[in-house]
């Protein structure tokens, strides 16, 4: 092959690369022509690169989809894509819709919002209220009304009754032994959140129990099948552990104590599901208070309250499932919050007496 021959099949070759890359560059830098502006995209947490793309294509936010895979695929990771609510106010390059989806900007202002281990849906609701996003009673109405035995209500479109919390069953597998006539109180992860400042009650329940599915890896899902009980159960009873108790060496007796006492047909008697159900501390229970109707009241019902008293964090969850065996059966907490174990009546009534004055 002459000099002249091999020239034009390297002019050739390199026009038509020349060609190719200029082509790509332009469908990774161009901007659609369609572009709705401002435009919110809901990506939900599981979709795949491909349907992810295939939204943003019919939701005119880009033009070509496969190019945006890609370049997602290629330069940022297959699975690099954060769920979330995007607000798009200008058009952007396939490029940047994907360096935007990638990095978690979502165009719209975040907060910061700490739920802290042992919050309850009460709290929770004043959280979002004291920052003005809306009304505790909203978030309620979703997550489910504090205290309430949704079993007693026989006309939701009463006014004067709560509604009956939204249905989020499909959100995750761990609601499947969660009765319907309880909320969601136990369920909402606490963490710390940074949510839009558009996002509505349903969106942060449906976050927080997202998160909780996160949490409860497989080795606490191997450990609560393994137990026998059923993950309500477990819950309600770490929510209690939560409220009692912050040292884990503490919360392993105390999980013993309440577990052996269930076994054995005892009243629980525990203080915790009281503050719950009737807002006071612990130290502010009167004998009124003790002899309440109330599914809560575990000084007049055997067995676990009606559900979950609190959200508990994974150090509870765990100490539920890992009661340690001890001679005690009975416990208390002292103004200091220090726990003191009793193995019979006698003992702890002395200690009640010597650290409560009671």
């Amino acid at each position: 092959m002459n000099i002249e021959k091999k020239v034009k099949i390297l002019a050739l070759a390199s026009g038509a690369f020349l060609f190719l890359a200029s082509f790509s560059l332009y469908l990774i830098f161009s901007l659609p022509k369609n572009f709705a502006k401002g435009h919110v995209v809901a990506i939900e947490d599981g979709t795949g690169l491909k349907e992810i793309a295939s939204q943003l294509s019919e939701q005119k936010i880009i033009k070509y989809s496969e190019t945006f895979r890609l370049v997602v695929q290629y330069v940022f990771g297959e699975k690099s894509v954060k769920a979330g609510d995007y607000f798009f106010k200008d058009s952007l390059s396939v490029f940047g819709v994907a360096r935007r989806l990638t990095k978690g900007d979502y165009g719209i202002e975040q907060i910061k919002i700490v739920v802290p281990e042992g919050a309850t849906i009460r709290n929770i609701g004043f959280i979002f209220e004291n920052l003005g996003m809306w009304q505790a009673e909203e978030f309620w109405e979703a997550a489910g009304f504090p205290a309430v035995d949704y079993r007693e209500i026989k006309n939701f479109d009463d006014l004067e009754n709560p509604p009956p919390p939204k249905d989020f069953s499909s959100i995750t597998s761990l609601l499947k032994d969660k009765p319907a006539y309880v909320s969601f109180e136990g369920y909402l992860f606490p963490d710390t959140y940074f949510f839009p400042k558009n996002i509505t009650p349903e969106g942060v329940v449906i976050a927080m129990l997202k998160n909780f599915d996160k949490k409860i890896d497989e080795e606490l899902r191997k450990k609560i099948k393994e137990s026998g009980r059923s993950f309500f159960e477990i819950l309600t009873a770490a929510s209690i552990i939560e409220k009692e108790a912050s040292e884990f060496s503490d919360r392993e007796l105390i999980s013993g104590i309440l577990w052996k006492r269930l076994k054995d047909n005892m009243l629980l008697q525990v203080d915790a599901p009281f503050v719950y159900a009737v807002g006071k501390n612990t130290f502010q229970l009167t004998k009124k208070d003790l002899a309440m109707d109330s599914p809560y009241n575990t000084y007049r019902y055997k067995g676990l309250p009606l559900g979950p008293i609190a959200n508990p964090g994974i150090s509870a969850i765990k100490a539920a499932l890992a009661p340690k065996e001890s001679p005690y059966w009975y416990y208390l907490s002292d103004y200091d919050g220090n726990v003191h174990f009793s193995e019979i009546l006698k003992e702890h009534k002395a200690k009640k007496a010597e650290y409560l004055g009671t």
